[in-house]
């Protein structure tokens, strides 16, 4: 079954599962942190309170943004998936939405200290705070001058904080290379998005496999433009009569190619989600339902 000029139902099956998945991120990342939660004993202790922000109440809110726009990117995922002559877009929001997810399961990953989420998310406004800064520099605007000082000012607010709340971490400053600005980091760097995405994508301890890594290459490759990244979707070749040794062709995205797309926002949704449910102590056993049935529409397609 492919997708091309007509879409078969399947595919709108597969990208429904994939609307709810969206609106249940929404949902609950609109949640406050619970009565006893590690969230909310995080945002009330004073221990978290930066020069910069109060880093507790920053993380404990955070999560509503970043869970609204990795929504944003499975719904577009899902809509692009039931659209008639969408393929490589659709590669294009399977990455978007792994990625935002990633992002997400860093952050608020249950195996970590609240010394080790505060450097990770003072480290994510820290690569914030340079992208602002590039974009800066790389626009005529009248009040460049003044956006940069105000970034400049946020990186020492950040670095007096941390060597106050994080005195054991290595500061590093931000470098300007010439053409664009390096991030300031506090001990080792926010990793890249390829390692983010191979670490939500894992769920024991056999760290070899860098399932997530094979697929983030995969659905790089079309963002990029490579060749390889359409063998798979070409169809129906025939000779080009007018220039030999070329072929004609066309272009359809494969039912199982979209589902192991899906299968993974899917894996990686319930490891986001079972990290903020712990976190901030939600009680979401619809979520497992919610799961569970999307698992089982996945799975009977392959049959």
């Amino acid at each position: 079954m492919v997708q091309g000029t007509t879409v078969h139902p399947e595919f709108a099956q597969t990208s429904r599962e994939l609307e709810k998945l969206a609106s249940a991120l929404e949902h609950v990342g609109r949640n406050p942190a619970a009565t006893g939660s590690p969230a909310l004993a995080m945002q009330e202790s004073a221990q978290w309170e930066g020069e910069w922000a109060d880093a507790g109440f920053e993380i404990a809110h955070g999560v509503s943004v970043m869970c609204a726009m990795a929504a944003d990117h499975i719904r577009s995922f899902a809509i692009l998936g039931e659209a008639e002559r969408s393929i490589f877009g659709v590669m294009a929001q399977a990455r978007a939405s792994l990625a935002a997810l990633a992002y997400i399961n860093w952050l608020y990953d249950n195996g970590i200290e609240p010394g080790e989420r505060v450097r990770r998310w003072a480290n994510r406004r820290l690569v914030g705070s340079a992208e602002i800064q590039n974009l800066c520099l790389s626009t005529n605007d009248s009040d460049q001058d003044e956006d940069l000082k105000k970034q400049k000012e946020l990186e020492g607010r950040i670095q007096r904080s941390a060597a106050r709340l994080l005195p054991g971490e290595k500061w590093t400053p931000s470098k300007n290379r010439g053409d664009w600005i390096k991030a300031a980091q506090i001990g080792v760097a926010q990793p890249g998005e390829m390692r983010l995405v191979d670490a939500l994508l894992h769920t024991g301890p056999d760290l070899s496999l860098e399932v997530g890594k094979v697929l983030y290459r995969q659905l790089s490759a079309s963002v990029h433009g490579q060749s390889h990244a359409a063998v798979s979707n070409i169809v129906g070749t025939t000779p080009d009569p007018n220039v030999p040794g070329l072929s004609r062709g066309g272009f359809a995205l494969a039912l199982p190619e979209y589902r192991m797309w899906a299968s993974g926002v899917l894996l990686g949704f319930k490891n986001v989600t079972d990290s903020l449910t712990h976190y901030f102590g939600w009680e979401a056993p619809w979520l497992a339902g919610l799961i569970h049935d999307a698992f089982v529409v996945f799975r009977s397609q392959s049959t």
